[in-house]
């Protein structure tokens, strides 16, 4: 069973070895430092599970499990917080399990696989578009089957263009959920990497900028569609100028006819004509003829 986890640690440190043990077990992982940040990246999606400290920094483990109880998101508390008061309520806010530091490598993977397994969660999670196929729970993307590297920010804006397509997507609102509010360096961050995606996964098309607001990722069988109206249209123009065509050259065609038959009518005059004058030639000979030619019982004198 494999899955993509957050670890939401403020001690980078233990942050680091956590990621270690998982990568042991075959999962993939990413850190988040504070509550806040890791309520925002919760929010987004794509996780299978959440290793939640409850010392933290903005937002304690406890205020994340509340902030994030519509995303059905199982939650491992790890802590070194061991009294039984803590454990009974970070268990009744929705953990799956409560662990307390220290602990071994080896529990910590079982108890991630038990929770899985308990929850039931697909951990594949592919989401697609057009030719892009993006494994969630694997944080990878690939274009027509070849991987494509991508920095997690840029992994973070695909996936969540993918779940908002056709939606106007303001830059502060894609600065918000994917960097965070106290992020300070300003939303031209957000077109510097709309740029590489655009780049990397083909989406000059796609990905459109809307004036003064931010971006929207268009549906492919929109684009489709106007492309079928175009070559409709275009198909259309050909048609009517091939007929035109057609048209001219059957005119054409006949006006020529016309006139061979007109001279053809005009030669069998002439021929009529002189037949006739032939015939009336022949006919004043022969009338002559007869009056110097006897017939047979007639006498010589």
């Amino acid at each position: 069973m494999y899955g993509h986890i957050l670890v939401v640690e403020d001690d980078v440190n233990i942050a680091r070895m956590i990621q270690t043990t998982l990568e042991i077990g075959g999962y993939t992982s990413e850190i988040c430092v504070d509550g806040e940040a890791a309520v925002r990246r919760i929010l987004i999606g794509g996780l299978d599970l959440v290793l939640l400290d409850v010392m933290l920094p903005k937002l304690d483990g406890f205020a994340v499990i509340e902030r994030i109880g519509d995303a059905q998101m199982p939650v491992i508390f790890l802590t070194a917080m061991d009294d039984v008061s803590n454990k009974v309520r970070g268990l009744r806010l929705g953990a799956e399990d409560y662990i307390v530091k220290p602990f071994e490598a080896m529990e910590l993977l079982v108890r991630i696989e038990v929770a899985l397994r308990r929850t039931k969660r697909d951990v594949s999670q592919v989401l697609s578009f057009g030719d892009i196929t993006v494994d969630v729970g694997r944080h990878q993307a690939s274009l027509n089957g070849i991987p494509v590297q991508l920095t997690p920010k840029e992994f973070e804006l695909l996936v969540f263009f993918i779940r908002n397509i056709d939606i106007a997507l303001t830059r502060d609102r894609l600065l918000s959920v994917v960097w965070g509010y106290e992020f300070s360096g300003g939303t031209r961050t957000v077109d510097t990497h709309i740029q590489q995606l655009r780049k990397k996964l083909n989406l000059h098309d796609s990905l459109a900028t809307i004036s003064r607001l931010g971006y929207r990722l268009e549906s492919v069988s929109e684009k489709d569609t106007q492309g079928g109206a175009q070559n409709t249209q275009c198909n259309a123009q050909n048609s009517a100028h091939g007929d035109t065509q057609d048209t001219h050259g059957s005119a054409h065609g006949d006006t020529q006819d016309a006139q061979g038959s007109a001279q053809n009518t005009q030669g069998n005059a002439q021929d009529t004509q002189g037949s006739t004058q032939g015939n009336s030639q022949n006919n004043s000979q022969d009338n002559e003829a007869q009056k110097f030619v006897p017939d047979g019982d007639q006498k010589i004198s």
